[in-house]
């Protein structure tokens, strides 16, 4: 075999159920849900050194993850926009673009012959576009207008705090710049601050909260790999593909969107230039 890989689902697992325990002001046994969380990384650590024990001078092992976890603030549970699955109403009919009304059964849902847009899953808002839609409303020649009329509103609105619940709002075209687009990406892209964020869904990568990372993990190691140092670079989850390919002298998908990690590959020398005093390395080998 070439390529082995496998995906393990506990630690995210872990996270979604006690991630929100973890704050000290919102559970008096924050100190156990800490314990769970780094139990459930040990757990995991024993499986990458079992995996280690394969190393030789023709193997090579990632340890990626996919993205980071942080929990909102203390009684800033549920903004009103943003779920991970479904839609929310509760923002979007405040400012007017979403109507709803109660079945015979009691349950909520949206009466589309009067919604002009909807948020939908983490981070998207759709409008109810005619000829695009099932039961669009909105004309086409409205549309532009109409989006910039929501970015406004949606970074104007508060909560009952007072606090600002959107952080950055894009367009359709202003998203495939983030590397989101095609028809099934929202008209708009919105993410929260971070004090709402909702456990991986709602803020950027980058983003750092009440003791927490979004970002993401990556370790390498093995046949092919520079042993130590530190690497001036920036690392994406696109450039793990790529680098993979390099290492095994495999031919890189037509449509892949990241590049190879060289200044992790044994062999690739850079020529290193004064950032100043202040500046640090992103990450140790």
């Amino acid at each position: 075999w070439q390529l082995f890989y496998t995906h393990i689902h506990s630690i995210d697992n872990f996270q979604h159920w006690f991630i929100q325990d973890t704050v000290p002001g919102r559970n008096p046994e924050y100190q156990y849900y800490r314990d769970l969380l780094d139990d459930v990384y040990t757990e995991n650590d024993k499986f990458i050194g079992e995996m280690m024990k394969y190393l030789d001078n023709d193997t090579t092992i990632f340890v990626v993850s996919d993205h980071g976890v942080m929990p909102h603030s203390e009684g800033d549970d549920y903004p009103g926009i943003g779920a991970i699955g479904g839609f929310t109403t509760k923002v979007m009919s405040e400012l007017g673009y979403t109507a709803t009304y109660r079945d015979e059964n009691g349950k909520l849902q949206v009466d589309w012959s009067k919604t002009k847009a909807v948020a939908r899953r983490s981070s998207y808002i759709y409008i109810n576009l005619k000829g695009r839609d099932p039961k669009g409303i909105v004309e086409p020649e409205d549309y532009d207008q109409l989006v910039l009329d929501i970015i406004s509103d949606l970074y104007n609105y508060r909560n009952e705090d007072g606090k600002r619940i959107i952080a950055h709002c894009f367009t359709r075209d202003e998203m495939e710049y983030l590397g989101m687009g095609g028809v099934h990406c929202g008209d708009i892209l919105f993410q929260l601050t971070p004090t709402f964020n909702n456990d991986h869904a709602n803020v950027f990568s980058t983003v750092h909260h009440e003791g927490w990372s979004m970002q993401n993990l990556c370790v390498m190691g093995g046949a092919g790999i520079k042993k130590g140092g530190y690497m001036d670079r920036v690392v994406r989850l696109t450039d793990i593909v790529p680098t993979i390919c390099q290492l095994i002298d495999t031919k890189m998908p037509g449509n892949v969107e990241g590049g190879v990690i060289y200044q992790a590959l044994e062999g690739f020398e850079e020529t290193p230039y004064d950032r100043g005093d202040e500046w640090e390395p992103h990450g140790r080998l």
